[in-house]
């Protein structure tokens, strides 16, 4: 009766042996690792995608190069395009609406009273926004020569701090 009993124990000792979960093993190659990166109170930079996850939860797309097309490096990854931040600063009670941009910032639509938004770009961008209250400005951001970001508006607006564009 005690030699059942040992054969009992060691055939389930072997049965939840053969039970525990395993690791899977294949061929393919692992993708590479990814970086998020907080640049804001609202904005997200996920690889090559700008996450606003604000009220109007915009989702925008820095670069647009595929693995293995053109700036490729060993194994096939793009090398991605520097990524500057710029700060949109509304302190009016007045909502901020977008009206046009150009390349690639991920300009928010709306920008409500009192409230702040960080705006991601890597090439030359530009926005034109209207107030609730009828004003108006227009926003260049740009790269110089020497690699660093520059800031400038027109309208009701101003330059604070080198990188903040305050509307007032």
């Amino acid at each position: 009766m005690h030699r059942t009993f040992q054969r009992a124990a060691v055939l389930l000792t072997a049965v939840g042996i053969a039970c525990l979960p395993g690791i899977a093993v294949a061929d393919a190659p692992a993708p590479p690792p990814s970086t998020v990166v907080v640049v804001g109170n609202n904005n997200q930079l996920a690889g090559q995608n700008v996450f606003n996850a604000g009220r109007d939860n915009t989702v925008g797309s820095i670069g647009s190069i595929g693995a293995g097309g053109p700036g490729t490096g060993v194994g096939g990854t793009p090398s991605p395009a520097p990524t500057f931040t710029a700060v949109i600063q509304n302190n009016s009670r007045a909502t901020l609406t977008l009206t046009r941009h150009t390349g690639d910032a991920n300009f928010p639509g709306s920008i409500f009273g009192l409230l702040r938004s960080t705006v991601a770009f890597s090439e030359r961008s530009t926005a034109d926004y209207e107030s609730s209250d009828g004003r108006a400005m227009s926003i260049t951001l740009d790269i110089n020569s020497a690699g660093q970001e520059s800031v400038s508006c027109d309208g009701d607006c101003r330059i604070d701090q080198g990188d903040t564009i305050v509307f007032a």
